[in-house]
């Protein structure tokens, strides 16, 4: 039997689903990448910090994936990945390398991209 989403979508009544039949939120920042480096240089923090803030906020742009997609693939929790993006809270590097998989790149390839976004 065919949920009641997957008939609406079938008949017309709703936006086409998304892979798994759900349908996901756009990435929404409280932080806009304008304001990053600016809180980073406020703050004392070496500009390193913002880049990863731009790559990840960048990847996920691309990929069309709001936080809770992202931390399910990448086994981080919601809060961290939310602090993170506000910066009030970094990741290790495990934590980095688990992002980076989870959009099918390395941790070097999201290091590079950091560093080209932050202007090191």
């Amino acid at each position: 039997m065919k949920s009641k989403r997957h008939r609406a979508a079938q008949k017309g009544g709703g936006e086409a689903l998304q892979r798994g039949g759900r349908k996901h939120r756009k990435p929404v920042f409280t932080l806009p990448p304008e304001r990053v480096v600016e809180q980073c240089l406020k703050d004392g923090r070496d500009l390193i910090c913002a880049g990863q803030v731009l790559a990840v906020q960048k990847l996920m742009q691309a990929a069309g994936w709001p936080i809770a997609v992202l931390a399910k693939r990448a086994h981080v929790s919601v809060s961290h990945l939310s602090e993170f993006l506000r910066l009030k809270k970094f990741l290790t590097c495990q934590l980095m390398r688990r992002i980076a998989g989870a959009f099918g790149l390395k941790l070097s390839q999201v290091d590079h991209l950091a560093e080209d976004l932050a202007g090191c």
